[in-house]
């Protein structure tokens, strides 16, 4: 009898042993960073992917990034552009958004965003971003549309 009770504490042992590495390996697999897709080139339209500080792919195909903007942004972008984003305004003003080009650059180090001025995609990605950070009055029309 003690020999049975010895085989099934061991058995218990090992299943739980087993179970706690198993356990500990998917939490290290879940834990890894994923892979980040970062588009390094807007004008070659490449996707890069990186891992960590480490190369992984590059894809020809145009890597486009899905931004969801609320309807004050929306609104915010018709008045600036209808629209358009091959809109140069009267005193320079770039694209969708109407971004001046210091304003551009000054956002992009902020955000520390990589974008492509002449890219609808990150115009409204940086829009967005502008006004999640409390910066929409960077913009003339949000203040007459805020009135």
């Amino acid at each position: 009898m003690r020999n049975i009770l010895d085989n099934i504490f061991l058995a218990i042992c090992i299943l739980v042993i087993g179970s706690a590495i198993w356990f500990w390996a998917l939490i290290i697999l879940f834990a890894m960073e994923a892979p980040v897709e970062t588009n390094l080139s807007d004008k070659r339209g490449d996707m890069v992917m990186v891992q960590g500080n480490s190369l992984i792919a590059i894809s020809p195909l145009v890597h486009i990034r899905t931004v969801v903007l609320g309807s004050l942004i929306e609104a915010v972008i018709a008045c600036e552009s209808g629209g358009d984003n091959t809109k140069i305004g009267k005193a320079g003003e770039i694209g969708l958004c109407q971004f001046k080009k210091q304003t551009w650059d000054w956002m992009c180090g902020l955000a520390d965003f990589n974008g492509d001025i002449y890219n609808e995609a990150d115009q409204k990605w940086l829009i967005k971003w502008a006004f999640d950070n409390n910066l929409e009055e960077h913009w003339t029309c949000f203040k007459i549309l805020k009135r």
